[in-house]
């Protein structure tokens, strides 16, 4: 797997963060330093995605990078799953289609998630992806996704969250798991410039308003390891 070396060398100017080639390669590297339990994060959310999947209905999984969590799904389930990824960079679907080659029930595709259109599906996943769409489009497609499942359908959506008190403990632990996997302060430090006015979180009650204003009508996390938060939302 390569290293995540993006930000090692100092940088005249940092960039705004995008999901290009660069970051793709590294981006299996780059997200087990960076979030905190998220293979495990992963793995639940696949033992969820197969729990709620209604037959003859499909899974998607919306921001789908490099394909993880399909394959997850794939692997763990005894029956055939209709499996949909959609990513908008192009980087990103590649690395997907090389790591799902295997498995010929996902199909992947390259296209903005707001404007996808979902058709039977009984899952939607879409995992730290909100945070990075303008706080007006992610409202409007939660609805969407409300809209496109069938009865009983889920969303099981997960989120880098701020907190109302502008807490800052959560913010250092994070900044010390990361340094405990190996990156430098100067690595930190511009990560987090390249995100500002690109990542943009809400609180954990900010989201669960938000989903259930979308439609859905149970709203629950189901995880959460410091400032990194899981709902499940049902229809």
């Amino acid at each position: 797997m390569p290293i995540d070396k993006i930000y090692g060398h100092n940088l005249e100017n940092v960039p705004p963060f995008t999901f290009n080639e660069e970051v793709a390669k590294v981006f299996d590297n780059m997200i087990s330093r960076s979030v905190p339990l998220y293979y495990e994060l992963e793995e639940l959310i696949a033992n969820f995605a197969i729990h709620y999947y209604q037959k003859n209905t499909n899974i998607y999984d919306l921001g789908c990078s490099t394909g993880e969590t399909l394959v997850q799904i794939s692997r763990k389930s005894t029956t055939r799953i209709n499996l949909i990824g959609v990513d908008s960079s192009k980087a990103m679907v590649s690395k997907a289609k090389i790591k799902c080659k295997a498995y010929k029930n996902i199909a992947l595709k390259v296209a903005d998630i707001r404007e996808t259109d979902l058709e039977n599906a009984s899952v939607v996943i879409i995992t730290y992806v909100l945070q990075f769409l303008p706080v007006a489009d992610r409202l409007s497609l939660l609805k969407e996704i409300f809209e496109s499942t069938v009865p009983n359908g889920v969303a099981l959506i997960s989120e880098k969250i701020s907190f109302a008190d502008n807490n800052q403990d959560f913010v250092a632990l994070h900044e010390q798991f990361k340094k405990n996997n190996k990156y430098s302060d100067l690595e930190i430090k511009q990560k987090r410039e390249a995100l500002e006015n690109v990542l943009i979180t809400r609180t954990q009650a900010q989201n669960i308003l938000m989903i259930k204003e979308a439609g859905f009508r149970i709203v629950e996390p189901f995880f959460q390891c410091l400032n990194f938060c899981s709902f499940l939302a049902i229809k």
